[in-house]
């Protein structure tokens, strides 16, 4: 027999307040409503990508969570749909979506040479001889196999953060954008990584 939880008024109205606050949408007056904290819970920024690219770090999403207005947000990541509601062209996410995978390591077809190609489409901006940022992102894929995604992505959380004062900064920053202190840049990772062999790669 099923029984009934009865809920104080107290209770209810605590619940009423908190899944307000997790709302994020457009209201009468066009603004965006809810900070970014609030979209991250309700599930509108979506940081991993099926290729293995960290979204946190990309700098229009460190732009987009900043936004005030709904015409300032450039994504969510890219796994939603776009602002515009569409999907976008990006082959690795229609490819992934038609293969029905939560990650380009899931396929039976990983590592394609469509992957391949992206993984290596970026130089470092310190030296166009080396990797960039998009090499990093078949590195996350593996982190992914090994140790799964919640794992991966509170590591990733804690790595894009500066050391010194804990601000978030993107895969473009050389230094840290609030306090100038010294961190682990995407080129400087990537070169790095490039010495560990990859499948496929």
């Amino acid at each position: 027999m099923t029984t009934i939880k009865h809920v104080t008024r107290r209770e209810f109205l605590n619940k009423s307040a908190a899944a307000a606050t997790g709302f994020v949408g457009v209201c009468m007056c066009g603004r965006f409503c809810g900070t970014a904290e609030a979209a991250a819970v309700s599930g509108k920024f979506q940081y991993e990508a099926y290729c293995g690219d960290y979204c946190g770090s990309c700098p229009n999403m460190v732009a987009s969570e900043k936004a005030t207005k709904k015409s300032e947000i450039k994504c969510y990541g890219c796994k939603p749909n776009r602002p515009n509601g569409q999907k976008g062209s990006c082959k690795i996410k229609l490819c992934a979506l038609k293969e029905k995978v939560s990650s380009c390591s899931k396929c039976k077809e990983y590592p394609c040479e469509k992957l391949r190609k992206y993984h290596t489409s970026s130089k470092s901006k310190q030296d166009n001889t080396k990797p960039g940022y998009t090499w990093l992102a078949a590195y996350n894929l593996e982190r992914i196999k090994e140790g799964g995604v919640e794992q991966w992505l509170a590591q990733q959380k804690e790595r894009w953060a500066c050391p010194k004062c804990k601000t978030r900064f993107s895969w473009t920053d050389q230094k840290c954008p609030k306090c100038g202190g010294e961190i682990l840049t995407a080129d400087q990772e990537a070169d790095q990584l490039s010495q560990k062999k990859l499948p496929g790669m």
